[in-house]
């Protein structure tokens, strides 16, 4: 949780930054790069998700 939100707060103060410089949005290619890399960093946290909640269901067992 705590990298998504540092990420999160990065992407943020580039886009603010961006705004502020008058740039233009970034090219297609790196968004989709960008949310290649994000998509991999969501199944992560979607793992360890299903191996808590697999601890969780061991715990309630015993």
């Amino acid at each position: 949780m705590d990298a998504a939100h540092v990420l999160m707060t990065d992407f943020e103060d580039a886009r603010r930054l961006r705004v502020q410089l008058e740039e233009e949005p970034l090219p297609a290619e790196q968004r989709i790069e960008w949310m290649e890399k994000l998509a991999k960093a969501r199944a992560a946290a979607q793992a360890s998700v299903t191996t808590l909640e697999q601890a969780e269901a061991l715990i309630l067992k015993v």
